[in-house]
């Protein structure tokens, strides 16, 4: 049977242990963005779910959380896919195609530890603020650049997802810097000798390159959760003054690998947005608690 102008229904597939199931939308007449409130499990750590594309006319992109999906936005091809080049079917923000290359961090993560992945931010064009938007994995034969061009439609749809208001305006022609993987508490004490790499939209190679052989793991934030962002220059290097720790003597000096060592063994597991506050108390801005 024909479905209603104004309803849409689209089955859930979750991962085997989970039963599928559909839920119904009423989509805007003036067709702009809908936005439809769910509470079932959908991140890499829960399983995942497919919908079937045979009963959308328009494209699916998801908003992710930590834990949950708290919204599906419904954006016509058109409106994606204008702001740039063609976006290939296995890099298109799918359910499928975003928990395949969750998988395959994990795994590439697993067989060649930190080494082999980098930390990944994004930002508008003349803006020195980057928003940590999550990180990328590849075996040794491929080059970060290499993997950050094949996955880049993946990454700039979920940095504007996770961003909306900052980052999903300039869809299409955001700027992706990369940082050495497990960097983030060097990023937040904004140490000098860390500089960022940006990526470029279109590498040589890259379009060759397996979706097996690369992964990403995308940010996903907690209710709640205001992101994790860094302040940097044009040429990537920190663009605030470096954060200062006391030592014994109570003079300041910047972190030694020691500290930087214990500081990450304290803060292992925690959320990024405490230790951007705590950066922001320690440069003496207001935060808000």
């Amino acid at each position: 049977n024909d479905l209603p102008v104004t309803t849409l229904v689209a089955w859930l597939l979750l991962s085997h242990t989970v039963p599928a199931l559909a839920f119904q939308v009423a989509l805007p007449a003036s067709r702009q963005i809908g936005l439809v409130r769910t509470t079932t499990a959908i991140s890499g750590r829960t399983g995942t779910k497919l919908f079937d594309e045979k009963t959308l006319p328009i494209k699916t992109v998801l908003r992710q959380s930590r834990d949950w999906i708290d919204e599906v936005e419904y954006v016509e091809d058109d409106e994606v896919e204008s702001k740039g080049p063609p976006i290939r079917p296995d890099m298109k923000y799918l359910p499928r195609n975003v928990m395949r290359q969750h998988k395959n961090f994990v795994a590439i993560r697993e067989a060649g530890g930190k080494e082999l992945t980098n930390d990944v931010y994004i930002r508008e064009p003349n803006s020195e603020v980057c928003w940590f938007v999550g990180k990328v994995a590849r075996v040794s034969d491929v080059t970060v650049e290499q993997a950050i061009s094949r996955q880049w439609a993946l990454i700039e749809t979920h940095g504007s997802n996770l961003r909306p208001i900052e980052l999903f305006p300039s869809r299409g022609s955001l700027e992706i810097w990369c940082a050495p993987g497990d960097s983030e508490m060097q990023v937040a004490y904004n140490d000098p000798d860390l500089v960022f790499t940006q990526m470029k939209r279109e590498v040589e190679g890259a379009e060759d390159i397996k979706n097996a052989l690369i992964g990403f793991q995308g940010e996903l934030y907690e209710r709640g959760e205001e992101g994790f962002r860094t302040w940097r220059t044009e040429e990537g290097r920190a663009a605030r003054p470096p954060v200062q720790s006391p030592n014994q003597d109570d003079e300041l000096q910047a972190p030694t690998d020691d500290d930087m060592k214990k500081i990450e063994e304290m803060t292992a597991g925690k959320n990024l947005n405490e230790l951007y506050k705590e950066q922001q108390r320690r440069e003496g801005n207001p935060v808000d608690d």
